[in-house]
């Protein structure tokens, strides 16, 4: 499917300042990238994937909202959040760099595969950089299908491929002081 068009209101709620399309704006192609500094909202969007870094806090129900249409009978939003216990040990915060052009290029050959092995009519994967507290946001993805099996199986599809593939690195934050680098698709704990 893959060909359904986006809603025409921004994903992101943004200052006057940003680069964010008006309502009613075509969006771009996903061969168009918008350039910008590590850590910027940089989306690269078909008529209906949108792909995201941001040093901000996810506007979820807006993403959410992003990939609702008609022709959608299903949608699957997952959150991936800062929690306080890893594998036994208190994480008190993390921090999230990644390799920007790389991990959009790999965000959107991932939404390509699962648009050609799900009948999606949207998706939308936003990965936060920066440091985070407990409770945080930092990976939204968002998928919408005719039927609620597709919708699951394409989101799962879409958050493991991301954590194995996507040059995104954790750093845990423990209580006791010391850090630790971990990429998030080889933290065996999810």
């Amino acid at each position: 499917m893959c060909s359904a068009p986006m809603p025409t209101s921004p994903v992101f709620r943004r200052s006057a300042g940003d680069n964010a399309l008006p309502a009613g704006a075509d969006r771009p192609s996903v061969s168009h990238v918008e350039r910008g500094v590590a850590g910027d909202r940089i989306p690269i969007m078909s008529t209906n994937t949108q792909i995201a870094l941001t040093s901000d806090p996810i506007d979820f129900a807006a993403l959410t909202e992003s990939v609702r249409s008609p022709q959608a009978g299903a949608v699957v939003l997952f959150l991936g959040t800062v929690r306080e216990m890893t594998d036994g040990r208190r994480t008190v915060a993390l921090d999230y760099e990644g390799y920007p052009e790389m991990a959009r290029t790999r965000m959107a050959a991932i939404a390509d595969e699962a648009c050609s092995r799900w009948p999606v009519v949207a998706a939308a994967l936003v990965h936060r950089l920066g440091h985070m507290d407990l409770g945080d946001v930092s990976v939204a993805v968002a998928v919408s299908c005719p039927h609620r099996k597709d919708a699951f199986e394409a989101g799962r599809f879409l958050i493991d491929r991301l954590k194995e593939e996507v040059p995104i690195w954790k750093q845990e934050n423990w209580a006791d002081g010391s850090k630790e680098w971990v990429h998030p698709g080889t933290d065996a704990s999810g």
